[in-house]
């Protein structure tokens, strides 16, 4: 019996508080810039966009990047810079980082003292549209504990020329 009482008239408070205009319309405003504000964060979380990451060692990479809580690249490629013997010029292609031998898992989490800086990509860029088609192929060799203790040979992941 207390208790129904006591709803009573906490609902008869909060009754007479609500008639009062100003105040309704503050807790209006207010519920609806905290249901926007959780919205646009949801968005953020579940469809990053994809942008271009370089740290201050030098090495770039490509992701859906997230900033918050921790940076992060989501799906990481690496940009990486080969030498061909024939002509001396350096050749630019980008790998999965799944692809490496330890087999890292979906995201790749970044150190924000190390971030030298970030550019998001253009929706329509041919980076973009090379990264979402490409299909990973299956690892050639497994890791195993042979006499010599050397890992065994793997075959790379082909490049992707940007």
């Amino acid at each position: 019996m207390t208790i129904s009482l006591s709803f009573n008239k906490l609902r008869a408070k909060w009754q007479n508080v609500l008639r009062h205009p100003p105040f309704a319309i503050l807790v209006g405003v207010i519920l609806i810039g905290v249901a926007g504000t959780i919205a646009a964060l949801a968005h953020q979380y579940l469809d990053p966009p994809y942008a271009a990451v370089q740290m201050v060692t030098g090495e770039v990479y490509f992701g859906r990047f997230l900033r918050w809580p921790t940076p992060n690249l989501r799906n990481p490629w690496v940009l990486q810079q080969r030498v061909v013997d024939q002509t001396g010029q350096p050749q630019l292609s980008i790998l999965p980082l799944s692809q490496a031998f330890w087999h890292p898992p979906g995201a790749l989490y970044l150190n924000s003292k190390n971030i030298l800086s970030w550019s998001y990509l253009s929706s329509d860029s041919d980076l973009i549209k090379k990264m979402t088609s490409y299909t990973a192929p299956q690892p050639a060799a497994s890791l195993s504990n042979d006499a010599s203790g050397q890992l065994p040979q793997t075959n790379p992941a082909p490049a992707t020329s940007p």
